[in-house]
């Protein structure tokens, strides 16, 4: 009997299920960012760092939306401040498609779906850093891709 080979995302995403987002905000444009564990470069970033960058996203509370991609930077970060303290329970990748769903305590989750821009086609929809300096991520096909930074 062969054993089907696990998804590449498996294991980063076991590793960083339980961590706290000790910091969670709107980047550039439409941009967020989530850091986990501990504080890395004079605490400028977690040893886990979440970057949505290309990807259409929603942040929900149980079956709600609080506010996506498109909402204000108040709405945004009222939501983002949400999420910050709360753990990561797990992360869902729906296939083929690629889209995620980080899955956060207190029903918050953050949905992250293919963009229909064209402008951004070739960008990553999400960008995972590692503690052991690995990044994981998922680009338009969906290409998922586990390489050490540079």
């Amino acid at each position: 009997m062969t054993v089907p080979e696990q998804p590449i995302y498996v294991a980063p995403f076991a590793a960083l299920a339980g961590h706290r987002c000790w910091r969670a905000k709107r980047g550039h444009s439409s941009f967020l960012t989530f850091d986990f564990g501990d504080r890395t470069d004079g605490g400028r970033f977690g040893e886990w760092h979440l970057w949505v960058q290309f990807g259409e996203w929603t942040i929900r509370q149980g079956d709600q939306p609080v506010c996506d991609w498109e909402s204000s930077d108040a709405e945004v970060e009222e939501a983002a401040k949400r999420i910050e303290g709360c753990a990561l329970l797990g992360v869902e990748v729906s296939e083929p498609s690629g889209a995620t769903r980080f899955n956060f305590e207190n029903g918050l989750s953050i949905a992250v779906a293919p963009s229909g821009w064209t402008f951004d086609a070739e960008g990553a929809w999400w960008t995972l850093f590692t503690p052991d300096r690995m990044i994981l991520e998922v680009t338009p096909g969906p290409t998922w891709s586990y390489a050490p930074a540079d």
